[in-house]
C-alpha cells in the first residue's frame, strides 16, 4: 500500500509487483496497491481523497488490504479538516461493514494522527494497531512519521488490521 506516490515511484512498483493498481500524480495525491498474488482491485470512495482496496486469496484464507490517506487535522480551516475526517472515517467504518466477516482485513495509509487523536482510537475501536502491536517490546515506541515536533504535534503512518497478531519480540 502506498500514499503521496509519483510516477517514478509507481514504476518502480510495477516492475516488481505482477499485481497492482497504481494510480501516481504528481501533486502528492497518488495511491496504489501492489502484489505478488493475484488480487482484485477497487476503489475505495472516501470523502477528500478516495483509497482503493484489493482481495487476496492465500490458500483458504482471504485477505482485504484497504488504504487510505486521512485529512491532515491541522489543515485549515480546521473545522473543515475535522469534519472531512469524520465523514472519511464514517466512510471506510460503513465500507468495513460490507466486508465477509470471514476475511482479514488490513487498513494501511496515512492517517495523520495518534493514539490520543479520536480517528486513530475509532480505527482501533475496530483494528488493532500493528505498528504498535509488533514494536520491539522495548520502551521504544515508534517514530513519528510527521508532526511539529517542537509543540508536540506528532502522526505515524498506521497499519490496522483484524487479524490476531503476537508479537514475536514479547516474552512469555
Amino acid at each position: 500500500v502506498t500514499q503521496e506516490m509519483g510516477p517514478d515511484v509507481a514504476d518502480v512498483i510495477a516492475s516488481r509487483f505482477p499485481h497492482h493498481d497504481l494510480r501516481p500524480d504528481l501533486v502528492h495525491q497518488g495511491r496504489g496497491i501492489a502484489s505478488r498474488f493475484d488480487a482484485q482491485f477497487e476503489p475505495l470512495d472516501l470523502p477528500w481523497r478516495s483509497g482503493s482496496w484489493a482481495r487476496v486469496s492465500i490458500g483458504p484464507t482471504n485477505l482485504v488490504v484497504a488504504g487510505v490517506h486521512m485529512v491532515n487535522p491541522i489543515e485549515f480551516p480546521w473545522w473543515r479538516s475535522l469534519l472531512a475526517r469524520r465523514d472519511q472515517i464514517n466512510e471506510l467504518l460503513s465500507w468495513a461493514a460490507t466486508i465477509d466477516q470471514a476475511d482479514a482485513v488490513i487498513v494501511a495509509g496515512d492517517m495523520n494522527a495518534t493514539p490520543l487523536w479520536p480517528l486513530y482510537r475509532r480505527l482501533n475501536q475496530k483494528w488493532d494497531d500493528l505498528v504498535l502491536t509488533l514494536e520491539d517490546g522495548s520502551q521504544n515506541k515508534p517514530d513519528p512519521t510527521w508532526g511539529f515536533r517542537p509543540v508536540g504535534l506528532v502522526c505515524f503512518e498506521s497499519t490496522m488490521s483484524s487479524v490476531p497478531v503476537s508479537n514475536p519480540w514479547q516474552q512469555p
